[in-house]
């Protein structure tokens, strides 16, 4: 089975050779669960921020950032610092709130459709 540090979007932390991984969801339930999923990967340093205001700010401290899963939408997203940000860092970007229609902002931007498993969400980070 091929594991997350294989892809080549799995940069490693300088702390401790695993992926970093930040989550932004606006609903606590929700976050809770995408938190856990990745924790149970076992080979991520998961982080997490608790409102849109300090998306940017956790963005530009994490160089190493692998995967920002975000509860936004894609426009909301560009619309703010932490759209350029990202697209500078070259993570992933697994957004769980927009269109299905909307065509990703680029290859590394990613939509999780809800509702959303475990399963799912995995997939979204290994396609």
């Amino acid at each position: 089975m091929e594991t997350l540090l294989e892809k080549p979007h799995a940069k490693e932390s300088r702390d401790n050779q695993h992926p970093v991984y930040l989550v932004f969801e606006p609903d606590p339930l929700v976050a809770d669960d995408l938190v856990a999923a990745l924790q149970g990967l076992g080979t991520a340093d998961v982080r997490q921020v608790h409102d849109a205001a300090a998306l940017a700010k956790a963005v530009a401290a994490m160089p190493s950032l692998a995967v920002a899963i975000i509860g936004l939408d894609q426009d909301t997203v560009m619309a703010s610092s932490a759209g350029a940000l990202l697209d500078q860092s070259g993570a992933l970007v697994v957004l769980t709130r927009g269109e299905a229609l909307a065509p990703p902002h680029n290859a590394r931007w990613r939509l999780l459709h809800r509702p959303f498993s475990e399963a799912t969400l995995l997939a979204a980070l290994r396609d």
